[in-house]
């Protein structure tokens, strides 16, 4: 898929970090999953002190995103903080578990 600009229009990225117990407990495909149906592009990876996530789309979306991480963190997990910054756009097509 390639987005072109008048699609890139509009579209934001967020760094997110999710902190507490994220790490063993599968949180990096659920945010694959929950990306995939949000509409949003990036990457997830595990940190050194919790689970780091670059995040495009448009706000709303990645809003939306957000809110169902917090909401369904998989079994075992235990999210302390989610940490959400302006980054730098990078338009990624699609989402990647690195």
């Amino acid at each position: 898929m390639i987005m072109t600009t008048a699609l890139a229009v509009g579209r934001v990225a967020r760094r997110l970090r999710i902190r507490g117990v994220v790490q063993g407990v599968g949180f990096p495909p659920l945010v694959f999953r929950l990306a995939g149906s949000h509409r949003v592009t990036g990457w997830v990876r595990n940190g050194n002190d919790g689970v780091e996530i670059h995040a495009e789309g448009f706000a709303a979306d990645i809003t939306a995103f957000v809110e169902m991480l917090e909401a369904n963190a998989p079994a075992g997990a235990r999210i302390t903080a989610v940490d959400v910054a302006p980054a730098i756009l990078q338009n990624l097509h699609r989402f990647e578990i690195v």
